[in-house]
């Protein structure tokens, strides 16, 4: 009778061990929630482009306008035209520039010249006049 009760007890054990690797029916299943975060929330960057006329300068047959980048030190643009005015590319709001205009006669010679001065770009100016004697 021994036996029986200690066979009996046995199978007992081993049919209500669960084993190491199964899931228990009381346990919740586990859920992972992913969230992106962006690496960044810089504003993007803003640019203007300025509108430049200057006077006529009596012979004068070209002028020169040279655009350049005070901040980074860099002519951005150069352009040589027989007109009086002048449209920049993009400048970056926030960066010093200067604005240079030389006349030139016939004979490729510099008869006058001027500039803007030290500038900042900003958003609400976009255009200016330069005097060049």
């Amino acid at each position: 009778m021994k036996k029986l009760i200690t066979g009996i007890a046995a199978l007992a054990i081993m049919t209500s061990a669960v084993p190491a690797f199964a899931k228990e029916a009381q346990q919740a299943p586990t859920t992972t929630v992913s969230t992106k975060i962006s690496a960044s929330n810089k504003a993007l960057a803003s640019y203007v482009r300025m509108y430049v006329d200057w006077n006529d300068v009596p012979n004068a047959e070209t002028y020169e306008v040279s655009v350049t980048n005070l901040t980074d030190s860099y002519v951005y643009e150069r352009n040589r035209r027989a007109t009086s005015d002048f449209t920049t590319g993009d400048l970056y709001v926030g960066k010093n520039f200067i604005i240079s205009v030389v006349a030139y006669d016939k004979n490729s010679n510099t008869i006058a010249s001027g500039n803007t001065g030290v500038f900042q770009a900003k958003e609400n100016v976009t255009s200016t006049y330069i005097w060049i004697r």
